[in-house]
């Protein structure tokens, strides 16, 4: 702990092996953090300048893991919330805890404490998309519903002067119109709100006449000790904030203003979430919106709510709150700006002490969060046992990592991972690609040999980071043609491309090329590409999709979902734009890498023709509902289609959408949300949402989605040899489209019809 700007910086507690969180002060002495200086995690008080350290007894009540905290105006009253959902009251004099609530299907959306400390309020999850908010009176141990669970209402925070109740709501539903298919979104959706705690309070946007030279000091803000709360209709008194519905997050409020923070909307692609966010206040004095700071990810007020600390793209930053913004141009740490230094911290690791309190943790993590408690049958403390007598034998960052797969992996479950952390980087070397097929051939008559550009890789024409630099515009550069020199090296048999390529990654190269033919010889220019898997997986696709139209006059449509993220749900929509309007479908879900989007991909596919919308000057009728296939389907699998790739596999063949054709998936669907960083910055995921399925239950955990035909994938046919699973699949789809009955639009509308 430290002055924002001036002093020394004071470590408290343990040097080494403990973990503090979520470190919040009690008073300008005392920090309440949550330790796991025992193995388990507890509550602490850290005196500041003493450096005593008074532990939480809280008896027999079981805190979890907390995740958020806050503290109360007297400072000795604490509300958090668990991994198990849960908001407590914590009274930190005497440790004991009271349940007040459970958000029973998703973690609590917010806590705030109301100026008389005896009130509080925060927001349950009802369901997966609504979440209530709520007002708890401690003291007399009731509960009351602000919000009636219609929208997602979240992060609540009173008026200090203990008027009004704020939150974000999402209950504006306002749809955006897609621009490639015909389909409606709501990508906003969420609007400030606030509440009249009293139903004789007026109104935060009326206000009231005044002369011209006004103090606006003048009763702007006036206490009310006498703090009390009219529940009755209180529905009924909600208003919205005169503002744009947006990408809303975080709110908090000072005695005249609101602020909140607003994201932009985005291509998820491009989306950096870290610093994007612009920092907004509602001048009720002014009744307008006020930009105070860009580049922000988030933002808290002070209990005194006059202080505002801001997290940004210049770091830090704690700022008056009644200021009218702050100069994003000045990134000079120091009072002026309010940008603190936070190079001032030096702290020293010990791995060893660090490796065992991560371990430690990872295990807490995995036994608080798998899906199921009693970790399916395994003995947890028995593995920690276990495990925890082999960390002395562990001399580097990457066989802690190999300890911590092991321990994950005495459960038998998937998505058990572990990833990054504090591991030495070596240098990095990107080499540069061509995007060709290059074959190393000696010339004719010539002790000179090159390598021969056997095929150059198609990609995205319009993409230049998807597309060979030797098909760029100007170069000439043909199949056929010989690379003898690279940046003026010649290339030999035993010098490699990639070698000469090396850290070219997005630089200019220089080609010596020799015709096809031998009779020409010729100098280019190009800038060599980091990266030729997007244009050797188009150049897969469109190959596949060829064989297909060309095996079946174009009858047959192809398409190949590569995961079931955003990159999957783009490849799938982008060929499926022209793949559907054909007479049947083959889906081809092979190597596919997981993710979240399969049953919106299944709810497309598994639309049924009804009808055609005819127009007079249209050549094609437009089918009802749009973007549907006619015919039948084949999908196509095997065991490189993992975890949604498993599910949709498995949901394609059971919703009778068609033939599943290949091989046995991988099996391995039960889901993860890795949301806690371990010191270090690593992660690691528990296995927490299992999936069960009519037919086989949790079957599909360790087994996979077993395949209608079962046709293998010999490892020759990864050399340019024939695929056996996409002929067998443009097989059973011809079969499948001689039996299959399509419904053809009229050749010519009728009046009568």
């Amino acid at each position: 702990n430290f002055g924002n700007w001036e002093g020394a910086v004071r470590q408290t507690g343990r040097r080494h092996g403990v973990r503090y969180r979520l470190a919040t002060h009690l008073d300008e002495e005392r920090i309440l953090v949550v330790s796991d200086e025992t193995g388990e995690e507890r509550f602490e008080i850290h005196h500041g300048a003493g450096g005593q350290v008074t532990v939480v007894d809280t008896g027999d009540f079981d805190i979890g893991s907390p995740t958020d905290l806050v503290v109360s105006d007297e400072g000795d009253q604490v509300l958090f919330s668990n991994h198990r959902f849960e908001v407590v009251h914590l009274n930190v004099g005497d440790g004991s805890c009271r349940l007040v609530d459970d958000s029973s299907n998703d973690p609590v959306a917010g806590m705030a404490w109301a100026p008389d400390s005896r009130h509080v309020a925060f927001s349950v999850h009802d369901s997966y998309h609504t979440a209530t908010i709520k007002i708890a009176d401690l003291q007399e141990q009731t509960l009351e519903a602000v919000t009636a669970g219609h929208f997602r209402d979240i992060h609540p925070t009173f008026d200090p002067a203990g008027r009004y109740l704020y939150f974000l709501s999402y209950r504006q539903f306002t749809p955006t119109r897609d621009q490639m298919y015909e389909e409606l979104s709501f990508p906003k959706g969420c609007k400030p709100c606030v509440v009249t705690l009293r139903r004789d309070e007026p109104s935060p946007f009326v206000q009231t006449p005044k002369p011209l030279d006004a103090d606006s000091g003048d009763d702007e803000n006036p206490e009310d000790d006498d703090f009390s709360i009219d529940f009755d209709g209180m529905e009924d008194r909600i208003e919205v904030f005169p503002v744009s519905e947006g990408n809303y997050d975080d709110i908090a409020a000072t005695a005249d203003r609101v602020f909140w923070s607003v994201f932009p909307v985005e291509t998820t692609f491009d989306f950096d979430e870290d610093c994007q966010g612009r920092l907004q206040y509602y001048e009720f004095k002014d009744q307008k919106v006020e930009s105070f700071q860009d580049q922000v990810s988030s933002f808290v007020l002070d209990r005194g709510r006059k202080t505002i600390a801001i997290y940004g793209q210049d770091g830090l930053r704690v700022v008056d709150a009644s200021k009218d913004g702050v100069d994003d141009d000045d990134d000079e740490p120091g009072r002026s700006t309010g940008i603190v230094d936070l190079e001032r911290i030096s702290v020293a690791v010990d791995p060893r002490s660090e490796w065992c309190q991560m371990l430690r943790e990872a295990w807490r993590l995995m036994r608080d969060n798998f899906w199921r408690a009693d970790m399916g049958g395994v003995d947890w403390e028995q593995i920690w046992e276990r495990y925890k007598v082999v960390l002395p034998r562990v001399s580097s960052r990457t066989e802690f990592s190999d300890l911590v797969w092991m321990m994950h992996g005495e459960l038998g479950t998937s998505h058990a991972y572990t990833w990054g952390g504090d591991f030495e980087i070596p240098p990095q070397y990107q080499p540069g690609f061509l995007g060709a097929d290059l074959q190393w051939t000696q010339l004719d008559g010539d002790e000179e040999g090159g390598l021969r550009i056997e095929n150059i890789l198609r990609g995205d024409p319009w993409d230049t980071s998807r597309q060979s630099p030797l098909r760029r515009p100007g170069t000439g550069v043909e199949e056929g043609d010989i690379i003898v020199s690279i940046n003026g090296q010649s290339v030999t048999e035993n010098t490699t491309c990639g070698e000469l390529l090396a850290r070219q990654a997005g630089r200019e190269v220089q080609l010596d090329i020799i015709s096809a033919d031998g009779d020409s010889r010729r100098t280019v220019t190009v800038k060599a590409i980091d990266d030729e898997m997007p244009l050797r997986y188009r150049d897969w696709v469109e190959t596949n999709r060829r064989v297909v139209h060309d095996a079946t006059d174009g009858r047959i449509g192809y398409l190949h979902i590569p995961d079931m993220m955003l990159e999957g749900f783009a490849e799938f929509h982008r060929q499926f734009l022209t793949e559907h309007r054909r007479d049947a479908l083959i889906v081809d879900a092979r190597f596919n890498g997981g993710g979240f989007v399969s049953a919106l991909l299944l709810e497309k596919l598994a639309r049924q023709p009804l009808g055609y919308n005819i127009s007079r000057h249209r050549d094609l009728p437009v089918p009802y509902p749009m973007e549907v296939v006619r015919g039948p389907m084949v999908a196509l699998t095997n065991a490189r289609a993992g975890s949604d790739g498993d599910i949709f596999s498995h949901c394609f063949k059971h919703m009778k959408l068609g033939p599943l054709i290949g091989e046995r998936t991988w099996g391995g669907t039960i889901g993860i949300w890795p949301r806690r960083p371990l010191a270090d910055g690593s992660y690691t995921s528990q296995p927490e949402f299992s999936f069960w399925f009519e037919g086989v239950g949790y079957g599909l955990e360790n087994h996979g989605a077993t395949p209608d035909m079962d046709v293998p994938f010999p490892p020759t046919s990864t050399d340019g040899a024939e695929d056996p699973q996409l002929q067998k699949a443009i097989e059973v789809a011809l079969q499948e489209l001689e039996e299959a009955r399509i419904l053809e639009a009229p050749e010519e509308p009728r009046s009568s019809d």
